[in-house]
């Protein structure tokens, strides 16, 4: 259908149509978005243990590498 100066007309079940494609991709992004959301948090959470096991673990390794330092462990364990 068009008019006289050139435009288009639009059936209103197009415009409906179209409409309820974009709420669906709106719903579905939403979706994706929370899924992103959690996964960060997830990570965060592990990041977060990996930085305190590198920790604990240079700490460990300073401790075993120094026989001063096993052996003031070892008295303070023991006494």
């Amino acid at each position: 259908m068009k008019q006289a100066n050139g435009n288009q007309v639009v059936p209103i079940e197009t415009i409906q149509n179209t409409l309820n494609n974009r709420k669906e991709d709106i719903q579905r992004l939403h979706g994706e978005i929370d899924r992103v959301n959690r996964q960060r948090s997830r990570l965060q959470r592990a990041e977060g243990y990996l930085n305190n096991y590198e920790k604990y673990h240079a700490l460990v390794e300073k401790i075993e590498n120094n026989p001063f330092l096993k052996g003031k462990l070892l008295v303070f364990k023991i006494g």
